[in-house]
């Protein structure tokens, strides 16, 4: 005989969540943390990336001293803007093609950072306002150019691209590339779904 819905769907309300088997690496146990750093990039349980976006923030806000120190001392605006690329904003852009997808706080907190880069070289703006692209802007071209890099059948991560055909080209829909299906937002924010929408819309 068998069940009603009505069990199924209590058994599927009562079933517990397994327990997660522990790992052991040379014999020591790998302990289970909310989040870990790797290759100095931060990921956190929930890939959210707020411990990742928040780090590097607070490095890149401190290396602004050295800025202002410049400044004061009548250094030119053109010195002061190769130091700012040099010094600061390899801080904001580490890892930077996997924050593609941040959300919009995100985004902003690193883009105060540039700002505040800008207003310390011009004084306020009493003198020249170097003309940089935006932080986002930068991530978005990174991004794409790593996914056309990943087309290549060569490519370590070629493995990654959706829609490939059984002879290695790349599959066409209405002049883009397939999309893969994602069914939460925080995979439709993740780097390959936001460089494919970018790669589409060039």
């Amino acid at each position: 005989m068998t069940e009603a819905p009505d069990d199924w769907i209590q058994q599927y309300q009562t079933r517990t969540v397994p327990v997660p088997p522990s790992l052991t690496l040379g014999g020591e146990p790998v302990p289970v943390v909310d989040a870990a750093k790797g290759l100095g990039f931060i990921l956190d349980k929930d890939l959210s990336f707020n411990e990742q976006v928040h780090s590097m923030v607070t490095k890149a806000s401190r290396r602004l001293y050295y800025l202002r120190l410049l400044t004061k001392q009548g250094m030119s605006v053109s010195d002061l803007t190769q130091v700012y690329l040099a010094l600061i904003r390899p801080v904001l852009e580490y890892g930077h093609v996997l924050l593609v997808g941040c959300s919009k706080q995100q985004e902003l907190a690193i883009e105060r950072v540039q700002r505040r880069a800008l207003r310390i070289i011009s004084l306020g703006g009493r003198r020249e306002v170097p003309n940089l692209p935006t932080l986002s802007e930068r991530r978005e071209l990174a991004a794409v150019k790593l996914l056309k890099a990943m087309l290549n059948a060569d490519h370590p991560l070629h493995d990654l691209v959706e829609g490939l055909t059984s002879t290695g080209r790349p599959l066409r829909n209405a002049g883009g590339l397939r999309v893969p299906m994602a069914r939460t937002s925080r995979l439709q924010r993740s780097f390959l779904h936001q460089a494919i929408r970018l790669f589409n819309n060039q």
